[in-house]
């Protein structure tokens, strides 16, 4: 039961690494996706502010000033939800965590329902005539390898706390006897 332990252990370790690292790759890609569409966002907000009259525009920098960063808050907590995840995960995964706490299992929880919540619509995107097909199949596995990764540390996240438990139990009970 020790050996099968330390393999969840190991695991956790690695699943741990790798929610960080989609973490940090979901902050690029959202980054490059918007440099890469730079011009049609200049374009459509270029439109918007022609169609607006002047009272209107004048809020529509504010709005839109506003609106950017409030996406950026969100990322950031993304981002750091990713981080205290992946590193919870680590700590518990070398054996360093003390407290019996499931904090991060929960925010993990959370992290793949938003996780499934965004990929979900851009698989009818594969089906329909997109121009670059290609990058949105490359999109979606590496979006549903975050998924695979994240519901794989909350499965060996329980499963350690599960096989320390008994191993306690089985402690205890050679200690009384």
């Amino acid at each position: 039961m020790e050996r099968e332990l330390r393999r969840n252990q190991n695991l956790l370790y690695c699943v741990g690494t790798g929610v960080i690292m989609f973490g940090l790759w979901s902050v690029i890609k959202g980054i490059m996706t918007i440099f890469l569409q730079k011009d049609e966002l200049i374009v459509m907000l270029e439109t918007v502010k022609a169609s607006l009259t002047p009272d209107q525009a004048d809020y529509f920098v504010s709005t839109f000033t506003l609106v950017c960063i409030i996406i950026g808050i969100i990322i950031g907590v993304l981002l750091l939800m990713h981080i205290c995840v992946g590193l919870s995960a680590r700590k518990e995964g070398m054996g360093r965590r003390k407290k019996d706490r499931v904090g991060y299992l929960v925010v993990a929880f959370i992290l793949l329902v938003l996780s499934v919540a965004l990929v979900v619509p851009e698989i009818p995107a594969l089906f329909k005539g997109v121009d670059d097909l290609l990058d949105e199949i490359v999109t979606v596995i590496v979006d549903v390898t975050s998924i695979v990764v994240i519901l794989e540390l909350i499965v060996t996240g329980i499963k350690v706390r599960i096989l320390k438990r008994k191993l306690n139990e089985e402690e205890k009970e050679e200690g009384s006897s």
